[in-house]
């Protein structure tokens, strides 16, 4: 039976494994990513604060033993002209090729939802690539609506 469950210290390196293979999905889709020989170093260091902060969280969903996917959740302020001031903001889903369509999304982003709820806010949100469709019809059925759209432009920049 797979459980949904907060990240645990113990779960580090079994973890990061799986945000790794995350980085390949990001370098798939996101023409703006770069990717380097200390790409999986940076990315880690940079979730090492969701072990450590009030305002973030990592959900795992676990296979027996095995972290077969995750969500990273944040608490965000914004302008005190929005009228939500406080927001909750998904960073990423993940779930291992092995175990997709079963399900895991859409109880991960429940259980964000639950814990957004619990940090007095009232508004989540996710963003994905628009070549994401599985993500997209994942969102979509699992009541997000499409609030606002991202557009981008590639410059490149020379040296003089």
């Amino acid at each position: 039976m797979i459980t949904i469950r907060p990240v645990r210290k113990q779960d580090k390196k079994q973890f990061y494994i799986l945000a790794d293979e995350f980085l390949s999905v990001v370098a798939k889709h996101d023409p703006a990513f770069v990717s380097h020989r200390k790409a999986k170093s940076d990315h880690r260091r940079y979730l090492a604060s969701y072990f450590t902060s009030k305002n973030k969280l990592i959900l795992v969903a676990v296979d027996r033993a095995s972290i077969v996917g995750f969500c990273t959740v944040r608490v965000d302020g914004m302008p005190g002209y929005f009228k939500h001031a406080r927001r909750v903001v998904i960073e990423s889903l993940y779930i291992d090729q092995k175990y997709r369509n079963r399900g895991l999304g859409k109880k991960l982003l429940n259980k964000a939802i639950e814990w957004a709820r619990k940090q007095n806010t009232d508004f989540i949100e996710i963003e994905t690539w628009a070549s994401n469709q599985d993500a997209r019809r994942l969102y979509q059925r699992t009541q997000f609506k499409t609030r606002f759209i991202g557009l981008s432009q590639k410059i490149l920049w020379e040296k003089h």
